[in-house]
């Protein structure tokens, strides 16, 4: 036996073993793999809890939530991403595994949050735009619920001295230049319209305003805790270095003031400054402790860039899912099965050899899958069995070459090593072009916000690509060791091409 051979072999065996270990749940029910593993998954997040090794089901598996929103304002492709950003953000806060935020033609966004327990919550926590303010109302203390306007994105150290105080006007009229508006946009901030003309502003209807300090966005970080004194659920908040400064600055000038604080212009906390206020406060209301997460994730994933209109919910129930990953996994099964078999069955102890590389090549796949992290949805589960029927092509292939040079007259060991080699071109060209149509799927699935048809195509093209390895490199190396082993044995002084022995083994 060869030296590539024996070091082929020890990266299968190590492989094989880590394959099985990934997998291990399958055999063992409720096993945890030690989270010294798990916690070197770092390219599956951030959060260190959120890392595993567990089969990640898509929505149509284990049931959730699945929305559609389509955007109003200003629309553009930029705008459309920074909102794509923000929910993705507020959909990360809900602890959702694998969820799908995409954009669907340019104003529409698609949601998918699969296990989803409380849709209501989900639709609170990702839909609102959220713009938070601390406005300033002088000795007025505001009804909580109420909707006010504020002079936001002008703000209170911004406007002039006679309008540092609630005062009667036009929104409209305080608004910063078109220049400043398309800034703000830009950082990720509901834009406002530029100020009307003159003439415009004269015939327009005056509203209180109530001078805005700062928003939402000068909050580095936000956390709903329950506060014993107040016994209710808050929301405490830590400023960033600017922000702490502009309210460091106001809340020292107005202690005995009121500063209430508005989320979408409806007065959630109506405050008063009592100190001087700077690296951190509290966010105090009527507020349930569900409540308050929402605002605190709000608060940190910032404000919609643009207003989104709910279009359509739909939630899939998790009967449906079990039924369908039962069905699945059931004729997933047959049809390795059959496949099995017919191998067995046609190529004699070559398809034995290939048989065991199959198997290998499922432990593989399934570890994969498991590792990047890959969500299986039906589809998903319809790209890898159709892959199996990829990694048996690439064996035919091989081992009718091998037959052909058999019949040929070479010996045994020519005939594998031509074999192999003479079926690469034909494995190599055909499995490129699948990986070519995965490419196009995934494509129009991630540009159309088609979440099913982008699984299909990257459980294909992991199961193609772990089908050449297995094909090649597995399949060749089992085949050399029952050569080494003497399994192939020629008959002494007889050609392979009429070797009753071989004939009967390779089956020609």
């Amino acid at each position: 036996m060869g030296e590539r051979t024996t070091r082929r072999l020890g990266i299968i065996v190590v492989l094989a073993a880590l394959a099985i270990w990934f997998n291990w749940d399958i055999v063992q029910k409720g096993y945890e793999h030690p989270r010294a593993l798990l916690d070197r998954l770092t390219w599956q997040s951030e959060d260190v809890e959120r890392r595993s090794l567990k089969l990640r089901e898509g929505l149509d598996l284990q049931g959730g939530l699945q929305i559609l929103y389509q955007a109003e304002g200003d629309i553009k492709p930029e705008l459309m991403e920074q909102t794509k950003k923000v929910i993705q953000n507020r959909v990360d806060s809900l602890g959702v595994t694998e969820p799908n935020v995409q954009v669907q033609g340019t104003d529409k966004l698609v949601v998918e949050l699969p296990g989803v327990e409380d849709p209501d919550q989900a639709l609170k926590t990702i839909g609102k735009t959220a713009l938070l303010e601390f406005i300033f109302s002088g000795d007025a203390e505001l009804t909580e619920g109420i909707t006010v306007e504020s002079s936001y994105p002008t703000l209170f150290r911004e406007l002039p001295a006679d309008k540092q105080a609630p005062f009667q006007g036009d929104p409209d009229a305080v608004a910063p230049t078109a220049a400043a508006t398309t800034e703000a946009a830009g950082a990720g901030t509901p834009a406002a319209t530029a100020a009307p003309s003159p003439t415009a502003a004269a015939g327009a209807k005056t509203t209180t305003i109530y001078p805005s300090v700062l928003s939402g966005g000068e909050i580095a970080s936000a956390s709903a805790q329950y506060d014993a004194a107040r016994g209710g659920a808050v929301v405490a908040f830590e400023m960033k270095g600017e922000g702490s400064d502009r309210l460091g600055s106001f809340t020292g000038d107005h202690i005995g003031k009121f500063m209430p604080i508005i989320l979408d212009g409806e007065v959630i906390s109506s405050p008063t400054v009592n100190d001087r206020i700077s690296t951190s406060g509290q966010i105090s209301g009527r507020f349930t402790m569900a409540d308050a997460e929402i605002l605190a994730a709000q608060i940190e994933s910032g404000a919609l860039p643009l207003k989104l209109n709910l279009v359509s919910q739909n939630r899939i129930g998790a009967t449906l899912g079990k039924q369908t990953i039962d069905s699945a996994i059931r004729g997933g099964l047959i049809g390795l099965l059959a496949v099995l078999l017919f191998m067995l069955l046609y190529y004699r102890v070559p398809g034995l050899l290939a048989d065991a590389a199959l198997v290998l090549y499922a432990l593989f796949t399934m570890a994969i899958f498991r590792a990047l992290p890959v969500t299986l949805t039906l589809a998903g589960i319809a790209g890898f069995v159709l892959s199996v029927g990829m990694a048996v092509d690439a064996n035919v292939l091989i081992f009718e070459r091998i037959k052909e040079e058999l019949r040929g007259g070479r010996r045994v060991t020519q005939a594998l090593e031509t074999g192999f080699s003479r079926a690469w071109s034909s494995i190599r060209d055909s499995n490129a072009s699948t990986l070519i149509t995965c490419v196009i799927l995934f494509w129009f699935g991630n540009r159309f916000g088609a979440s099913i048809v982008k699984g299909f195509a990257i459980t294909l093209a992991l199961g193609v690509i772990t089908s050449m390895f297995t094909a090649i490199t597995v399949t060749r190396t089992f085949m050399q060791l029952a050569n080494h082993f003497g399994w192939f044995k020629e008959t002494p002084g007889v050609a392979s091409s009429e070797d009753p022995r071989l004939k009967r083994i390779f089956g020609y």
